[in-house]
């Protein structure tokens, strides 16, 4: 059984395995002959792994992200109870230099790490690029007053406000949710770049039971505002979203967001609602009671023609700020 036949083994088996990290996840954002992985077994058991795309392209190889459906796509080590902090960071440590060291060759790695898996010293000891961005996690509860009750007064206003004007239906309708997430997707990579990709996503998360999409519209039928989220065993992801540009005073926004906050409540223990911004502060989301959480870029070129071509680059930079 080759790595990647013993990694859909391992999807099947482990629930604690990232949304987007995922073998079904990944057949549908890359497809199924476009990605591969390397794993570190001990006693024959994968203990971690390292999925990624392989994109060619100008006979330059690139490793990394999936055209579309890119939330993280980074290095997953299996948890283990251990004695301490020290013995916990040496296995990862080695677990994932084991990892880079049996990726193939590039010119060019490019992948985003999940929060939940953001130790960067292994890449950083085999010369890849860190780069912290943050996205914001609102940690949950069972009990949604709890979590209702870190929401900021404008929050908890708008969103009273729109539930007395507008009605919530969450009867599914992707061809009309698209319709107006579209208007966002150019800012989002994660999301269906096609309404036909975001169907063919919409069904199989709905055979897995993983999605729940959301609508608020007026008593004359016009949508306000549109919520999709899809979740793992832990964590809710929000997907796509978007507001009738002439309606976006009526708090429709913060009324789906709250529903599909308590939804989570009742299903995962963190809602990540995807900022992927340099700036750990967003207003919007600490609104919420959302906190900061690290998406980690990793870069690292390779000895081909891409990184000859960005040192040469480089150098012409360097030339002309000493002019």
């Amino acid at each position: 059984m080759n790595a990647k036949a013993k990694y859909r083994e391992l999807c099947r088996t482990n629930a604690d395995i990232p949304l987007s990290s995922q073998d079904w996840w990944l057949d549908w954002s890359a497809g199924e002959e476009n990605w591969d992985v390397v794993v570190a077994e001990r006693d024959g058991r994968i203990e971690a792994a390292l999925p990624y795309v392989v994109e060619k392209r100008a006979g330059m190889r690139r490793l990394g992200m999936p055209p579309q459906g890119s939330l993280t796509l980074g290095a997953w080590v299996r948890a283990r109870e251990t004695s301490g902090v020290a013995e916990k960071l040496d296995r990862e440590k080695e677990l994932v230099a084991e990892l880079i060291r049996k990726l193939p060759p590039f010119d060019l790695f490019s992948a985003w790490m999940h929060w939940k898996h953001s130790y960067v010293a292994p890449f950083s000891q085999q010369d890849f690029k860190a780069d912290v961005f943050y996205t914001h996690v609102l940690p949950l509860s069972p009990d949604f007053r709890t979590v209702e009750s870190g929401f900021r007064e404008s929050v908890v206003r708008d969103a009273g406000r729109a539930e007395a004007a507008l009605r919530v239906s969450d009867a599914p309708d992707m061809e009309r949710l698209y319709s107006l997430a579209a208007q966002r997707i150019g800012a989002n990579e994660a999301a269906p770049s096609t309404l036909a990709q975001a169907l063919a996503l919409d069904e199989i998360c709905e055979r897995r039971g993983c999605r729940r999409m959301w609508f608020a519209e007026d008593a004359r039928g016009r949508v306000h505002a549109v919520l999709y989220i899809v979740w793992d065993c832990d964590t809710a992801y929000l997907l796509m979203s978007g507001e009738a540009p002439l309606l976006r005073t009526s708090g429709a926004k913060a009324l789906l967001l709250r529903e599909a906050i308590r939804f989570a409540c009742r299903n995962v223990r963190y809602f990540d609602f995807r900022t992927k911004t340099p700036d750990p502060e967003d207003r919007h989301c600490q609104s919420f009671g959302a906190r900061p959480a690290p998406n980690i870029r990793i870069t690292k070129y390779g000895g081909g023609r891409l990184a000859a071509f960005a040192s040469r680059i480089k150098r012409s930079i360097a030339g002309s700020s000493r002019v």
